[in-house]
């Protein structure tokens, strides 16, 4: 087993983190409609939670697809 090797898969399945992103930012949104069985304390915890994983997914997606650009078309 070759380390170095990418496999052919690993440069769309980026995505992945591009999805968790976008799930990530419905935290806040469900925060701000449900702030009065919570309370502005923790809606507002709820909501910069959501939002500051929302931010490392979509890094994560960016890091992934830069990575591996150069592999994308390689047939290895």
């Amino acid at each position: 087993m070759n380390i170095d090797h990418v496999p052919q898969w690993a440069y769309s399945w980026c995505y992945i983190f591009a999805a968790l992103g976008f799930i990530a930012l419905l935290k806040p949104l469900m925060a701000v409609f449900m702030m009065r069985e919570l309370g502005v304390t923790l809606a507002l915890l709820v909501a910069s939670a959501g939002l500051i994983a929302a931010a490392t997914n979509f890094t994560l997606f960016w890091m992934c697809r830069s990575s591996l650009r150069g592999m994308r078309n390689l047939n290895v």
